[in-house]
C-alpha cells in the first residue's frame, strides 16, 4: 500500500521495550540496512517508559517483553489514557511462542498487532510505523486547523457583517453585529434561543425549511428588540462550531436596501432626467411651501 511505502522516505523513531539493549542495537541496523531511517530507543522497564516518552514522541513502542508482556501493555494503556502524546501511537508486540489465547489477550490489552516470526518484523513494524507516522499527520493537521479556526473565529468576532452559528435550530454563537442587528445586548440573551422564535408569522415556517438546508438564501421577517419587525436577508452554509457540525448564517437588514431604493425615486422624481436640474414639481413644491408659511406669519 501507498502509504506503508511512504515510511521508507521518512525519518521515525521506535520505543523497543526490552530488558537487552543489544537487541534494540540490532534491530535499529537491520532496519537502517534495509534504508530505512529508523531511530530506536531501548527502555529496560516501565520507568524507563515513562523516561523516554517524556523526553521524545515516538511513532511505534515495540514491546519484546516475555511473560510480563500483557502487563506492561496495560501499563502502557493506562499512561496513554493520561498522556496525550501517547494516545494513538501503535504499539507492536513480538512473542514467537505466543497462543491463540495470548494474541487475543495482547490484542485486548490494546496491541496493534501481534509478531510471531521474526521474519515478520520489517515488514509488520513498517505497517506500524506507517499508522504511527499517519497519527502523527493528523495530530499536526488538527492543531494547524484548530489554529486556523481560532483565526477566523477573531475575523468573525469583529466583522461588521452579521454572523450566527445555529445547530438544531438554536443559537450557539453571534457576532456583536448579529446581536445588535436583532437587538440583544450580550451572547447570554441570544444563547440557546430558537431562531425560529425569533421569526413572524408565516416566515416562521419558511425559516423552519431553510434550516434543513445545507446552504440557501432567503428573506425572513424577524422579530427585533423592542418587538418592531424587521426583514432580515439570510444566507446560510454549512459549518463546524467547537467540532460539531452546525450552520452559518450571514444577515443583513433588507430595509437598508429598501431606503436606498426609495431616496433614488424621490431624486428622479424632483430631477429632469436629461439636465439633472430641478423640475416643475419640485418647483411647485417649494412655491407651496413658501404660500403656506407666508399665511402662517
Amino acid at each position: 500500500m501507498i502509504f506503508v511505502e511512504s515510511v521508507e522516505h521518512s525519518p521515525f523513531s521506535i520505543l523497543h521495550v526490552t530488558g537487552s539493549v543489544n537487541d534494540s542495537i540490532a534491530l535499529r541496523g537491520e532496519l537502517r540496512n534495509a534504508g530505512l531511517q529508523a531511530g530506536v530507543t531501548n527502555a529496560a522497564d516501565f520507568d524507563a517508559v515513562r523516561r523516554e516518552l517524556a523526553k521524545t514522541a515516538v511513532d511505534v513502542i515495540y514491546v519484546e517483553y516475555g511473560d510480563n508482556t500483557r502487563e506492561m501493555l496495560v501499563a502502557l494503556g493506562e499512561l496513554a489514557a493520561k498522556e496525550p502524546a501517547v494516545d494513538g501511537v501503535p504499539m507492536v508486540v513480538y512473542d514467537d511462542a505466543a497462543t491463540t489465547e495470548d494474541v487475543e489477550a495482547y490484542l485486548a490489552a490494546g496491541a496493534f498487532l501481534v509478531i510471531g516470526d521474526e521474519s515478520l518484523v520489517d515488514p509488520m513494524l513498517r505497517r506500524a510505523v506507517a499508522v504511527g507516522l499517519l497519527y502523527k499527520d493528523r495530530d499536526y493537521k488538527a492543531a494547524q486547523l484548530a489554529k486556523s479556526e481560532l483565526r477566523c473565529q477573531k475575523l468573525i468576532d469583529g466583522s461588521a457583517e452579521p454572523v450566527a452559528y445555529i445547530q438544531d435550530g438554536l443559537h450557539i454563537y453571534a457576532n456583536r453585529a448579529y446581536l445588535d442587528l436583532l437587538g440583544f445586548e450580550s451572547i447570554d440573551e441570544l444563547l440557546e434561543e430558537p431562531i425560529l422564535d425569533l421569526a413572524i408569522g408565516e416566515s416562521a415556517g419558511r425559516l423552519k425549511a431553510f434550516l434543513k438546508k445545507e446552504e440557501g438564501e432567503e428573506t425572513f421577517t424577524m422579530r427585533a428588540g423592542g418587538g418592531h419587525e424587521i426583514d432580515v436577508m439570510v444566507n446560510s452554509t454549512a459549518a463546524s462550531f467547537d467540532g460539531e457540525p452546525c450552520l452559518q448564517i450571514f444577515a443583513s437588514q433588507v430595509k437598508e436596501a429598501t431606503d436606498d431604493i426609495s431616496d433614488q425615486l424621490e431624486y428622479f422624481a424632483r430631477r429632469d432626467l436629461l439636465t439633472g436640474l430641478y423640475n416643475r414639481n419640485y418647483l411647485f413644491e417649494q412655491i407651496e411651501a413658501r404660500r403656506t408659511e407666508i399665511d402662517t406669519e
